[in-house]
């Protein structure tokens, strides 16, 4: 992954996601990166196609305000090695990933396996977890290709077997 300012013309950070070592001998999928999400507090969170979750908290911003009540600008880190977390939650490519607060994030596999998850810990504490909170699937999507949430209700959409699209909305 690149953090790439355009208005400078340069890399800010990389992270290199290298392929995952493969269980039975045979690596069937690369870890493209499929799906991006950021969090309202920075947090980034990538899903692949070899069914890995990336989580960086490197950029996420704390909740507490300086003493001055000034505002602060510094470069966000969400890259940083150091901080993040690659975890396999999927026998498939993870393809719509969405916050639905600031540290949950909801994942959708390409089968429509639907999880959602908490971020718990800190990475400078060494104890950084994914926890899930609850699954589901998905009832008319042969294949999913997209996830949006809204308040308490999110929608996923995709094709049927037939290869007509369709929509399913869930509420929480």
């Amino acid at each position: 992954m690149l953090h790439f300012d355009f208005m400078q013309g340069s890399v800010l950070s990389r992270d290199d996601l290298a392929a995952a070592s493969p269980s039975s001998g045979v690596s069937l999928s690369p870890p493209f990166i499929l799906c991006l999400s950021i969090s309202s507090t920075g947090i980034i969170a990538a899903g692949t196609a070899d069914g890995r979750l990336y989580i960086g908290t490197g950029g996420e911003k704390s909740s507490e305000t300086s003493g001055g009540g000034q505002k602060r600008r510094r470069k966000w880190k969400g890259l940083k090695v150091d901080d993040r977390l690659v975890a396999e939650v999927a026998q498939g490519p993870v393809v719509a990933l969405a916050f639905t607060a600031p540290r949950e994030l909801l994942a959708v596999t390409l089968l429509g396996k639907i999880t959602q998850y908490q971020i718990c810990g800190s990475a400078a504490a060494g104890t950084l977890k994914l926890e899930s909170q609850w699954t589901g699937e998905s009832k008319d999507n042969y294949k999913v290709n997209s996830v949006a949430c809204s308040g308490k209700s999110f929608v996923i959409g995709g094709f049927q077997n037939d290869g007509k699209g369709i929509i399913e909305v869930w509420s929480c």
